[in-house]
């Protein structure tokens, strides 16, 4: 089955909203022309905590890497012990540029969330951009409790990207 291209998806995702949204990309568009989107996944669950706090999202992004869309889809909280919020960043060699502090703890689970893009309070301070040759991490930070202390906990992380030619 051959690859999806950027504009195909961006279609598929947004819908109606693809020409205000290709307004706002043109000028990337036009540099990247149509490129094939690429993907980094990770699926974390409470286990794969147990004794660290990161943890990579796919293998390191290519040189020219341009992030253009993520979403985190929380299946089941992260909870046990006395945690009382679990909090998740998402970045590069920042660690809080895709996402900053997003509420795995206390989110509605069963959903997909796209932090930073919904406007929420975990907007990183780069959501989109060039992220060539970094290593895409997922930081969580615990409060009340380790993160050995979980029980439950599931969910995956998508980081869609394209390649500057």
């Amino acid at each position: 089955m051959p690859r999806e291209t950027f504009v195909q998806w961006l279609s598929r995702r947004f819908g109606e909203t693809l020409p205000q949204l290709a307004a706002g990309l043109l000028p990337l568009l036009e540099s990247i022309g149509n490129t094939s989107l690429q993907l980094a996944t990770v699926r974390i669950q409470y286990t794969d905590l147990a004794s660290t706090t990161t943890v990579n999202v796919g293998s390191s992004l290519p040189a020219g890497a341009v992030v253009m869309a993520h979403e985190v889809k929380l299946d089941t909280q992260f909870a046990g012990g006395s945690l009382s919020a679990v909090k998740m960043d998402l970045g590069g060699n920042t660690t809080t540029a895709i996402i900053n502090q997003f509420d795995v703890k206390g989110s509605t689970a069963a959903k997909t969330y796209s932090p930073g893009f919904e406007h929420a309070t975990s907007h990183g301070t780069h959501c989109t951009g060039n992220y060539g040759g970094e290593q895409l991490v997922a930081t969580f930070t615990p409060t009340g409790d380790t993160l050995n202390h979980a029980t439950t906990g599931d969910l995956t992380i998508n980081v869609w990207y394209v390649i500057k030619p």
